[in-house]
């Protein structure tokens, strides 16, 4: 019976890969990985494209980085020696997740600076067509789709101050995110304390 087992844990030893060829497999998947995710992320901060599902990919990326630094960092543990290979890969995956979280703030400056220089000119016209019918809006935030049809699911109101605000959703296709326009005034406080919301140029404000 002894035997029998024996033979069984030599036969599942021979088809495993040995420790060399599974390290080198995880050094060489872990390289790879880094040379693309640092790639990409470089390209996309100086892209003025969306991807679709922009945040999906960023998570999945964040989650792949981390399971390929806790996999070497069980290696450097376990296997004394393959340790110097996957400490120094541990740091490649640490600085590789740096440096996209870096790109996306630069994505995210260039995205800003795009717009005060030419991306709010894409709104003239639907400012003017809402202040031209301010009879219209009330101090209740209500659609102006009717008004700029080329922006849905905008809305405006008036505010105490006869200043009016025009919310144009859909920043980067996500319809919790888009542009403020505020018409002289002040922003209405419930908006200025989000932390999110960040001034760009005159009236111009991101959310």
């Amino acid at each position: 019976m002894n035997d029998h087992s024996s033979a069984a844990a030599d036969a599942a030893a021979n088809t495993w890969p040995s420790l060399r060829v599974r390290s080198r497999l995880l050094c060489g998947v872990s390289l790879v990985f880094a040379a693309v995710v640092v790639s990409c992320s470089a390209w996309y901060a100086a892209s003025p494209r969306t991807l679709p599902l922009d945040t999906l990919l960023s998570m999945a990326t964040d989650a792949l980085t981390a399971l390929l630094l806790l996999a070497n960092a069980l290696f450097a543990f376990s296997a004394r020696g393959y340790r110097i290979r996957h400490i120094a890969l541990c740091g490649v995956l640490i600085a590789t997740l740096a440096f996209t979280w870096c790109a996306n703030g630069w994505r995210v400056d260039n995205r800003r600076q795009r717009f005060a220089r030419q991306g709010k000119m894409a709104y003239e016209q639907a400012i003017t067509n809402v202040l031209n019918n301010r009879q219209l809006l009330t101090d209740k935030e209500s659609s102006v789709e009717q008004l700029v049809g080329d922006h849905p699911h905008a809305t405006a109101w008036t505010n105490s101050d006869g200043s009016v605000t025009i919310v144009f959703p859909g920043l980067e296709g996500n319809y919790r995110m888009g542009y403020i326009y505020q018409s002289g005034g002040q922003l209405p406080s419930f908006i200025a304390v989000n932390p999110d919301t960040v001034h760009l140029t005159n009236g111009w404000y991101e959310y």
